[in-house]
């Protein structure tokens, strides 16, 4: 069976042009240029994703970075103010050292200056003194002129 020219040069002509008519040769290569628009479309997009994508990660390990620097100098203050808290405490503990040392040394001298001399001998290998009264120099003038007036009294019954 042959088929005549006819409906193969028909056949022909339609597989060329589209139902509505128009050669089929343009339509292919506006769809061609459309699909390698479409892929430069979307290779650019994946650029300008993976780009986004670096800045975002670049953007994260600065926000990290100043996270670790904020919290190291939070520990640097933290370390300082305990530093000086620590000194204040020594000094604070040293004076007070100082003031108790004082005091017992006030202590000690007032009681040495409050005691006696016969207080003072009374130590062991001490030669045993009796003890004097002090008197102050208001008293000793009284005494004073209590004993000669005594003496002058008793002077005086010796010569009648």
């Amino acid at each position: 069976m042959q088929v005549p020219t006819e409906l193969i040069c028909i056949h022909e002509a339609k597989l060329k042009k589209t139902p509505l008519g128009v050669p089929l040769k343009p339509l292919q290569k506006g769809r061609k240029l459309e699909r390698e628009e479409l892929e430069r479309m979307r290779e650019e997009a994946q650029r300008e994703m993976e780009m986004l994508e670096r800045m975002k990660e670049e953007e994260l390990l600065i926000q990290q970075k100043l996270e670790e620097e904020r919290q190291a100098q939070m520990e640097r203050e933290r370390e300082e103010r305990e530093r000086i808290e620590r000194e204040r405490a020594e000094e604070f503990l040293l004076e007070q050292k100082r003031l108790a040392e004082m005091e017992a040394k006030a202590a000690a001298e007032q009681e040495a200056a409050s005691k006696t001399l016969a207080q003072l001998t009374d130590k062991y290998g001490a030669p045993n003194l009796s003890r004097v009264d002090e008197i102050d120099e208001m008293e000793q003038s009284e005494y004073a002129l209590t004993t000669i007036t005594e003496s002058e009294d008793e002077e005086e019954e010796l010569t009648f």
